[in-house]
Order: C-alpha cells, then sequence, then structure tokens
C-alpha cells in the first residue's frame, strides 16, 4: 500500500518527460546515404516532394541527428518537444531516434502545407510558428525566417532547375523570393549624423515668467513716500492718462412712487385714496 501512494505521489510531482531538458542519446549515428535513403521513404509515404524536405533538413540540421538549438529544437528537422507531443511524441529523447524525428517532422510539415496552399508561406510557419504567419499577414518579417526562408527555397528552386528570382520561381513557391531576404538583419538603432552614439534628447527650457509693470497712480503713496518722486516722474512724462472714474451715487437711487388706488373694505371696486398729505391736514 504504501508503495503504490509513493508511485502516485511521484506521478503528481514530477514534471512530464518533454518538458525536461533533452540531451542527446549515445546511439550510433546512421551514415549520410543512410539518412537520405530514410529521408526519400519517409517524403514518399507523407506525399511530400523529397527535394523540399532535403532544402528544409539542410537548413535546420544539417543532417545531425544529435542536433539541439538554443531554443530547445531537437534532430534533424529540429521539432519542438510540445510540437512532437501534438502527434504522439510525448518523449522528447525520441526526437533524437531519426525515424521518429524524420516522421513527426513531416506530418507537421505536411499539414502546413495543406493549410496554407503554398511552399513559402509553410515554411516560414515551420520556421517561425503559425501565429508568428498569420500575425505578418502571411509573411513572417523576423531577419532569422527571412534568411532560413531565403536558404530553403533557393536550395529548393535549384534543384529542380527554376531560375531563384523569376516568375516561374514565384509560381513554385507562391512568394515573391528577393535577394536581400539572404542578408537580413535587425536594423541598428538610429544614431545623430556626425557622432558615434546617440546624444540624448536635450532638457527643456525653463519657463520664463514674467511679473506686470505695477501702475504708480494706485500706489498708496501716504504710507510709501518714497514713491511719490516716482509717481511724479511718471505723471510728468504720461500727463494724458485717463482719470479715475467717477460714481454718481445720486443715480443709483430708486423712487418708489405713491400708491394711487386702494381697496376700501366698505365699497366695492377702487375708489382714488386722496394724497397723503390731505390725510394729515
Amino acid at each position: 500500500m504504501k508503495k503504490v501512494v509513493c508511485f502516485q505521489l511521484l506521478m503528481v510531482l514530477s514534471p512530464p518527460l518533454w518538458s525536461l531538458a533533452a540531451e542527446p542519446v549515445a546511439v550510433t549515428a546512421p551514415s549520410r546515404a543512410e539518412l537520405h535513403a530514410m529521408v526519400d521513404h519517409t517524403a514518399q509515404t507523407h506525399g511530400l516532394d523529397r527535394d523540399l524536405v532535403h532544402a528544409l533538413i539542410r537548413a535546420e540540421s544539417a543532417y545531425n541527428p544529435q542536433a539541439v538549438s538554443p531554443a530547445g529544437a531537437l534532430g534533424l528537422m529540429q521539432v519542438m518537444p510540445a510540437t512532437a507531443a501534438d502527434y504522439g511524441v510525448n518523449r522528447a529523447e525520441a526526437l533524437f531516434e531519426p525515424a521518429t524525428n524524420l516522421n513527426t517532422g513531416m506530418r507537421h510539415f505536411k499539414r502546413l502545407l495543406n493549410k496554407y496552399g503554398n511552399i513559402g508561406a509553410a515554411v516560414m510557419a515551420y520556421n517561425a510558428g503559425e501565429g508568428a504567419l498569420e500575425r505578418g499577414g502571411g509573411v513572417v518579417s523576423y531577419a532569422e525566417t527571412q534568411r532560413y526562408t531565403h536558404q530553403v527555397l533557393l536550395a529548393y528552386l535549384k534543384s529542380k532547375g527554376i531560375a531563384p528570382y523569376s516568375p516561374d520561381a514565384r509560381a513554385a513557391t507562391g512568394m515573391d523570393l528577393k535577394p536581400e531576404m539572404a542578408t537580413a538583419h535587425v536594423p541598428a538603432p538610429r544614431q545623430s549624423v556626425g557622432s558615434g552614439a546617440a546624444k540624448p534628447p536635450a532638457a527643456p527650457e525653463p519657463l520664463q515668467t514674467f511679473e506686470p509693470e505695477p501702475d504708480l497712480r494706485w500706489q498708496p503713496t501716504f504710507k510709501q513716500p518714497e514713491l511719490k518722486p516716482i509717481l511724479r516722474t511718471q505723471m510728468a512724462t504720461k500727463p494724458h492718462l485717463p482719470a479715475a472714474p467717477v460714481l454718481n451715487v445720486s443715480a443709483l437711487r430708486m423712487r418708489i412712487p405713491e400708491p394711487q388706488y386702494v381697496l376700501q373694505p366698505d365699497s366695492r371696486g377702487f375708489q382714488r385714496r386722496p394724497p397723503l398729505r390731505q390725510l394729515a391736514d
């Protein structure tokens, strides 16, 4: 009972084998002629052009069954362990076996050809992933993918006797192969002209503040006697200054007219009321 519990706990805590960093397996490597024969046979099994598959393997691993990329791709066709798991290969070490690697890689490449319908898009998706191809609208702009695609398609077109930058090449690959793809690189950061390094942006100029000149006519000169000479000078040089407005207080008064009619309680209608001065008499 204890052994069963410990085994179940080990299975829960241990990660899947394909997620671990795989190392090349020490096996007897087949010869180049044997590898070529395996590639031809597997390509025929999956209905793929053997010249295209050879161009792909030459760019991926140069026919090295033990190749490991910095990203973790393994074997002849540089298959990622997560991709291999989609095709039923759950052990990363199995991808170092040429037969398993070729079968898995060609199944994946065949699916990409059927999905995108042309060789150029399938080669780009095989290198950079389907997401990168779809985000780029059918073209991957990564410099590595551009060089990789140029290398694969150039070798494939030469094996078919087709000029690489011709309309026939466009019809065969489904994309325009350009010479600059072979030397694609990441653009360097822009630098200022005449200097070895880019200069930092200049700091913004500080804001300038302006204080308005005081109008000495409204200064309390009786509290600041020292301003009186300045006031006299200003008034002498500017004799036509407008005078301060005079407030007409009488214009603000309101006359309330005396009531002319009142309602008598003992009669109907309105009657004229005598002026107040008559009532006072």
